[in-house]
């Protein structure tokens, strides 16, 4: 964390009490561990943000006199001599997280959140394995150390606000992305286990269908709405698809493993890995990949990938006379133009027809066409597309 954001960026350690003292851990010869520890970092100080006015917990106090009949109703009947009383402690908690205790007198007022979290009796921000919140569950959310929902809308509300984006690079059962989603927050999660299907994608449907469970009673929200996922190509589909063709003759020994590397990637496989081929049948692309253990061919959105290849903010597609249209912006806020087409179904001489019928009437900056043809300035997808993929 140090190298990526520096240490000058280091803005608290926070020390979060998982829960009460009990069960198997309470075994060991030594103190018993009950903490979780959290880092909290900001990418440079003039991008730090953090929520001061909703870092407070609103408290109402109350004098103990108020109540001294019942205090000593309750002593008497737990057989409590109010000689030996040291103190007394009430507290009360709504959902909206507001404490009602005992204190000097009746006063409103608010406690600062401190660095060390659910250590006062403002607090009770239990671990899911404390709490068994059996509801907020997800199928394997215990053996993924499932967050409690409440702790991350802690996180992101102070960090954040609403309509902006929240990452969580190890998506594990969808807490992050659960959470923002209740809040108003937009969200990317990304997950390389099998746990993307079985736990976070599973969550992120009932949250789409109104499941109220963690935070929903609190922010009152029966969240509707959409969510979208892909799934990238990873390493080991890579080399499920790449196919030699012949070897040279072999150097010694020692240097042959090397060697064989080398040469398989930079010569052999070269078109495997991308075959540009197959871009004059964009939308027919496959790739060789395994799911659930099981090895399938699967379908590749060219389409979208190379949205993301050249960062387009998509904002029109539209497939029309077999072309597909897609308009859009570059992060550099250029506009930019897309013809995609299956070349057996439409040749140049027909594209030329049709572009002459439904060019678009927005003016923009660059023309992506795949496969060679005769529009004028139009860049091939298909360089493109290989120069952002391995340069």
């Amino acid at each position: 964390m140090n190298n990526v954001f520096l240490p000058n960026n280091f803005k608290n350690e926070i020390i979060w009490r998982i829960g009460w003292v009990s069960g198997f851990k309470t075994q060991v010869d030594a103190f018993v561990r009950n903490h979780d520890t959290i880092f909290f970092y900001a990418k440079h100080k003039q991008s730090n943000y953090f929520n001061k006015k909703n870092s407070r917990i609103p408290y109402e106090s109350f004098d103990g006199n108020s109540i001294r009949e019942e205090i000593d109703s309750i002593m008497e009947k737990w057989g409590v001599d109010s000689k030996d009383v040291k103190s007394k402690k009430i507290v009360f908690k709504n959902l909206q997280g507001k404490v009602f205790k005992l204190g000097l007198q009746k006063k409103s007022a608010s406690y600062n959140i401190e660095d060390t979290w659910n250590s006062s009796e403002y607090e009770d921000l239990h671990s899911n394995k404390i709490k068994r919140n059996a509801a907020e569950y997800t199928p394997n959310g215990s053996e993924i150390t499932q967050k409690p929902e409440e702790l991350l809308k802690r996180i992101i509300e102070l960090t954040t606000e609403p309509g902006d984006y929240v990452l969580d690079y190890f998506g594990g059962s969808g807490t992050t992305g659960a959470v923002g989603w209740k809040i108003g927050r937009r969200f990317i999660v990304s997950e390389v286990g099998s746990y993307f299907d079985s736990d976070l994608i599973w969550r992120f449907k009932k949250i789409l269908n109104g499941h109220e469970v963690g935070i929903s009673r609190v922010v009152n929200k029966r969240v509707g709405g959409m969510f979208k996922y892909v799934r990238l190509e990873s390493y080991e589909d890579t080399l499920n698809n790449l196919k030699t063709e012949s070897l040279p003759l072999l150097p010694p020994e020692a240097m042959r493993e090397q060697f064989l590397l080398s040469y398989t990637l930079d010569f052999e496989t070269k078109n495997s890995l991308l075959n540009i081929k197959m871009f004059e049948k964009p939308f027919d692309y496959e790739l060789n990949i395994i799911l659930n253990q099981e090895p399938k061919r699967q379908k590749v959105d060219m389409v979208e990938t190379f949205n993301f290849l050249i960062g387009l903010n998509v904002e029109k597609m539209k497939m029309l006379d077999n072309v597909l249209m897609v308009q859009g912006t570059s992060h550099k806020g250029e506009k930019i133009l897309i013809l995609w087409r299956d070349k057996d179904r439409t040749n140049n001489a027909t594209l030329d027809k049709w572009f002459a019928k439904n060019k678009p009437d927005f003016q923009y900056d660059s023309l992506y066409v795949n496969s060679d043809n005769n529009l004028e300035s139009a860049l091939l997808i298909e360089e493109v597309f290989f120069r952002k993929m391995f340069n």
